[in-house]
């Protein structure tokens, strides 16, 4: 596979060299970062098409190397805009890695869903049959950014009832918006039940539901339930327990420290 990878690298760079000889030099110079950049990056990293854009002045060029790289085989397209190199073996790879690196390209914000992790699970512990040609997925994630959708079609290496082999795994991925307090919440398994109960809506779980969950939460977490308080609605706060002496002297202390080291750096 190395050496298959190196022979396209010089026929492209060959075919380059013809294609863009009349066009100005520093297209073909950037296109030659763009080569640079993906040859640096280790075994099965992935990479986005928005992370190249800053190595060349046009998007078409960089579109048309893209294009050609995965159907010659050296480059694998995992979703649109996401790439890493082909290689003989290859790891299994998630949707929620996908997802992640493709945010992550617009400097965005991707949270996971109580069915992106159930699905997640399913996906990485159930042993699909012989007769199954391909898994299928519906995940859905939580963003700062506007709705979006995104499928995938991966070849991966799974477990199944005759063994280990590659089995045919395809998504459609829902990316829906949240608001800048759901996302505050973050990924932290306290921040997961609160913005779960609020997506549920007001009336939807009862206060009961609500003081048995956090009654199960670990002490750590239940200072962490108080410092999340000021993200969640004023009915959600309501319902839930009343805050231990232990985790508000905290919450002074930690304020206290911030506002006297802003203090000495204005100073």
């Amino acid at each position: 596979m190395e050496n298959d990878s190196n022979n396209f690298s010089l026929e492209s760079t060959a075919k380059d060299k013809e294609r863009f000889k009349n066009s100005k030099r520093r297209t073909y110079g950037s296109l030659d970062f763009v080569k640079r950049f993906i040859s640096n990056l280790s075994m099965e990293t992935m990479f986005t098409t928005r992370e190249l854009l800053p190595l060349v002045q046009y998007r078409s060029v960089l579109d048309t190397f893209l294009s050609r790289a995965v159907k010659s085989g050296y480059l694998e397209r995992l979703a649109r805009g996401v790439f890493r190199v082909s290689t003989r073996i290859t790891r299994f790879v998630t949707d929620e890695e996908i997802v992640a690196v493709k945010r992550k390209s617009f400097n965005n914000l991707v949270l996971t869903t109580e069915k992106s992790r159930t699905e997640l699970k399913i996906v990485t512990t159930r042993k699909p049959k012989p007769d199954v040609p391909c898994v299928m997925r519906q995940p859905e994630f939580q963003t700062l950014g506007t709705q979006t959708s995104l499928q995938t079609n991966l070849v991966n290496l799974l477990d199944t009832v005759n063994g280990a082999k590659y089995v045919q795994c395809s998504s459609k991925i829902l990316l829906r918006p949240i608001g800048n307090r759901k996302a505050a919440l973050g990924e932290t398994r306290v921040g997961r039940i609160l913005r779960e109960i609020w997506d549920k809506g007001n009336g939807k779980t009862t206060k009961e539901e609500i003081q048995e969950i956090c009654g199960r939460l670990r002490r750590e977490e239940r200072i962490e339930l108080v410092k999340l308080r000021k993200f969640i609605p004023q009915w959600l706060s309501e319902m839930l327990p009343k805050a231990p002496a232990a985790a508000l002297y905290r919450i002074l202390e930690e304020t206290h420290k911030k506002k006297s080291r802003s203090r000495r750096f204005s100073l």
